[in-house]
Protein backbone atom coordinates (compact mmCIF):
# COMPACT_ATOMS: atom_id res chain seq x y z
CA UNK A 1 0.00 0.00 0.00
CA UNK A 2 1.90 3.18 -1.38
CA UNK A 3 1.52 6.27 1.67
CA UNK A 4 -0.30 9.59 0.98
CA UNK A 5 2.70 11.55 1.06
CA UNK A 6 4.42 8.92 -1.77
CA UNK A 7 1.41 9.32 -3.81
CA UNK A 8 0.83 13.30 -3.29
CA UNK A 9 4.79 13.25 -4.57
CA UNK A 10 4.36 11.04 -7.55
CA UNK A 11 1.45 12.42 -8.46
CA UNK A 12 3.14 15.96 -8.31
CA UNK A 13 5.85 14.83 -10.74
CA UNK A 14 2.48 14.11 -13.38
CA UNK A 15 3.29 9.86 -13.00
CA UNK A 16 0.36 8.70 -14.57
CA UNK A 17 -0.27 5.33 -12.57
CA UNK A 18 -0.17 8.02 -9.27
CA UNK A 19 -2.69 10.01 -10.76
CA UNK A 20 -5.01 7.02 -11.56
CA UNK A 21 -4.61 5.90 -8.16
CA UNK A 22 -5.50 8.89 -6.66
CA UNK A 23 -8.68 9.71 -8.99
CA UNK A 24 -10.07 6.18 -8.26
CA UNK A 25 -9.91 6.79 -4.35
CA UNK A 26 -11.15 9.86 -4.09
CA UNK A 27 -13.34 10.07 -7.33
CA UNK A 28 -16.63 8.87 -5.71
CA UNK A 29 -16.54 11.39 -2.65
CA UNK A 30 -16.30 14.24 -4.98
CA UNK A 31 -18.64 13.08 -7.25
CA UNK A 32 -21.31 12.54 -4.03
CA UNK A 33 -20.14 15.92 -3.20
CA UNK A 34 -20.82 17.49 -6.92
CA UNK A 35 -24.35 15.82 -6.87
CA UNK A 36 -25.51 17.37 -3.68
CA UNK A 37 -25.84 20.22 -5.73
CA UNK A 38 -26.20 19.08 -9.20
CA UNK A 39 -29.46 17.88 -10.17
CA UNK A 40 -28.59 17.51 -13.45
CA UNK A 41 -26.15 14.85 -14.83
CA UNK A 42 -24.63 16.57 -17.55
CA UNK A 43 -23.76 19.57 -15.48
CA UNK A 44 -22.79 16.94 -12.86
CA UNK A 45 -20.53 15.63 -14.95
CA UNK A 46 -18.75 18.85 -16.36
CA UNK A 47 -18.27 20.39 -12.98
CA UNK A 48 -16.91 16.63 -11.41
CA UNK A 49 -14.29 17.18 -14.29
CA UNK A 50 -13.65 20.59 -13.87
CA UNK A 51 -12.97 19.91 -9.98
CA UNK A 52 -10.64 17.03 -10.71
CA UNK A 53 -8.47 19.19 -13.54
CA UNK A 54 -8.14 21.46 -11.12
CA UNK A 55 -7.14 19.46 -8.07
CA UNK A 56 -4.74 17.47 -10.88
CA UNK A 57 -3.49 21.01 -11.85
CA UNK A 58 -3.10 22.63 -8.29
CA UNK A 59 -1.39 19.37 -6.47
CA UNK A 60 1.80 21.28 -6.29
CA UNK A 61 0.15 23.47 -3.89
CA UNK A 62 -0.76 20.86 -1.68
CA UNK A 63 1.04 21.05 1.70
CA UNK A 64 0.63 18.18 3.98
CA UNK A 65 1.27 20.34 7.23
CA UNK A 66 -1.17 22.44 6.67
CA UNK A 67 -4.35 19.82 5.86
CA UNK A 68 -4.73 16.36 4.84
CA UNK A 69 -5.14 15.47 1.81
CA UNK A 70 -8.65 14.96 1.27
CA UNK A 71 -9.39 18.49 3.30
CA UNK A 72 -7.54 20.16 0.80
CA UNK A 73 -9.38 18.52 -1.77
CA UNK A 74 -12.34 19.28 -0.14
CA UNK A 75 -11.43 23.12 -0.42
CA UNK A 76 -11.21 23.01 -3.76
CA UNK A 77 -14.72 21.14 -4.58
CA UNK A 78 -16.10 23.70 -2.12
CA UNK A 79 -14.40 27.02 -3.83
CA UNK A 80 -15.26 25.36 -7.43
CA UNK A 81 -19.16 24.54 -6.39
CA UNK A 82 -19.68 28.11 -5.06
CA UNK A 83 -18.09 30.17 -8.15
CA UNK A 84 -19.93 27.65 -9.81
CA UNK A 85 -23.75 28.22 -8.49
CA UNK A 86 -22.85 32.02 -8.17
CA UNK A 87 -22.53 31.82 -11.80
CA UNK A 88 -25.59 30.48 -12.45
CA UNK A 89 -27.18 33.33 -10.53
Amino acid sequence: MITEETLVANVKKRDEKACHVLYNKYASSVYGIVCKYHKEEESRKAVFEKIFLKIFNTISTYDSSKSGLFMWMYSIVHTELRMEMKDRE
